[in-house]
């Protein structure tokens, strides 16, 4: 299940800015689908973050902070207005400085391209690394926008405190100067575009941060590794979106059917190749383009019927195909990995917050590796 909030479009509207609305429907839907709940509290703390009035960013920090703060775990809301203020001087150097950012960004990006990679972030020509956000001209929101380095000088002039915020290349190196860090874990998106971050912090004079990857992991049910080794699927044939069904199909197959079809395969590529053999010996009587399209001709239509037979064991094995649908719904949703498909919150509603501290504890772990030399 998908929930999805309905609205108008918010292109250039920040995060923050975006008011939920109605909510009910969609809360309503959350706790139904999430089944036998045995930690209520955590539907609890998303229903009270996730209210009309609330805007989309402020929701999301709300309830973070319910979870992750009991942890001892900060939560930093980056549209907070003390956060823009004293984020401020550091945009407007960047948008002061905006032509050698560009510059310097461009030079390292080429540098990327020539060494044979695609840099994660285009470089824009004209345009600064700064957004400005104002009230449009209906003056019913706040729209975000790049200034044009052509424009900065004005904008400098123009620009309220906190009205100004950074794209996604110049935010490592605010967040470094605000929050000084030993190091950044950085998924695999923001690892790419770190490397086109330190041009832009040495344009500005600041200290470049520093990324390392992140800890990752997955958080799999018990039931689901034991349904997994029953049926002897692989995170390969999972991904796929019929190899599991059809090895488990193939391997529910009455042995005797298996086996026939496994030497009625070995019958008919021996018979081809002898074939193939009386062929070449009869002086030219037939072009090898002749066997070559029978081989290809039999061997699709011996394909189309171990699909048929494969098709009708999968419809009588009801039981097997709902636990292979299960299985992948678990472990590869999609076939992504479960964290880039499916919402934590249910989760945590089934098994409460000690898969936070168990994840915590694991990458607690990896840390220690990284400062460590592990």
């Amino acid at each position: 299940l998908q929930l999805t909030m309905n609205g108008p479009a918010t292109d250039g509207i920040a995060m923050s800015d975006v008011v939920l609305g109605p909510m009910d429907a969609l809360l309503r839907a959350l706790r139904e689908n999430c089944g036998s709940v045995a930690h209520d509290s955590i539907l609890a703390l998303v229903e009270h973050a996730y209210v009309p009035h609330a805007t989309v960013g402020a929701a999301y920090v709300q309830l973070l902070r319910a979870l992750l703060e009991p942890l001892g775990i900060a939560v930093l809301d980056a549209a907070h207005p003390a956060l823009r203020a004293t984020a401020d001087p550091i945009v407007r150097s960047a948008l002061q400085h905006a032509g050698a950012v560009h510059d310097a960004l461009t030079a390292r990006t080429k540098q990327i391209e020539d060494a044979g990679y695609a840099p994660q972030v285009d470089v824009v020509p004209d345009l600064s690394l700064v957004f400005r956000t104002q009230v449009s001209a209906t003056g019913r929101e706040r729209v975000r926008a790049r200034v044009p380095i052509a424009d900065a000088a004005r904008v400098l002039r123009e620009a309220d405190i906190g009205s100004l915020g950074s794209n996604v290349v110049l935010r490592p190196v605010i967040e470094r100067a605000l929050l000084p860090t030993v190091a950044y874990h950085a998924g695999p998106g923001e690892y790419a575009y770190f490397a086109q971050v330190a041009p832009i912090a040495g344009a500005l004079s600041l200290d470049v941060p520093l990324a390392v990857p992140r800890w990752s992991g997955e958080v799999l049910e018990t039931r689901a590794e034991r349904v997994r080794d029953r049926l002897e699927l692989t995170d390969t044939s999972l991904r796929d979106p019929h190899a599991a069904e059809t090895l488990a199909a193939r391997r529910a197959m009455e042995p005797a059917l298996s086996d026939a079809l496994d030497r009625l395969r070995v019958a008919v590529d021996t018979q081809l190749r002898a074939l193939r053999n009386v062929v070449k010996d009869s002086d030219g009587v037939l072009a090898d383009s002749v066997v070559d399209g029978l081989t290809s001709d039999l061997g699709a239509r011996l394909d189309r019927f171990e699909r048929r037979v494969t098709s009708s064991v999968k419809r009588r094995e009801t039981a097997l195909m709902r636990d292979v649908a299960y299985l992948r719904a678990a472990l590869r949703p999609g076939g992504d990995s479960p964290e880039r498909r499916l919402n934590l919150l249910p989760m945590l509603v089934r098994f409460g917050t000690d898969i936070l501290d168990a994840m915590r504890n694991d990458a607690r772990t990896y840390v220690d590796d990284l400062v460590n030399g592990g």
